[in-house]
């Protein structure tokens, strides 16, 4: 079952691949509560179908033009906190890349 959902998120759902990978550390020992997990996330992608990542690219080959925008078609942003899980003390981080205005990784 977490093998299926990990196909999905490789091959044509990457927004299901957090919850794979969370599904994937409870492969030895999973209870009915990583069970469920499972089939919802499963059914995630079958009620969603019908949403969708839109881009607008707005490509022009005036050179002035180009050279007078500020805003870049592609862009990153990340953050870190040091040892701020309270009861671990590990630190985390997140990045988000966007293209031509929509998130990508």
């Amino acid at each position: 079952l977490v093998g299926s959902i990990g196909y999905i998120a490789g091959a044509t759902r990457p927004d299901v691949a957090k919850a794979h990978s969370k599904l994937a550390e409870f492969l030895v020992n999973p209870s009915q509560h990583h069970i469920n997990a499972a089939y919802q996330t499963i059914a995630y992608p079958q009620n969603t179908r019908d949403l969708s990542l839109h881009y607008n690219a707005s490509i022009s080959t005036n050179a002035s033009y180009i050279l007078d925008q500020c805003e870049t078609d592609f862009y990153g942003a990340t953050d870190a906190s040091y040892a701020d899980h309270k009861a671990t003390q590990k630190s985390s981080q997140g990045y988000i890349f966007f293209l031509f205005g929509g998130p990508i990784n």
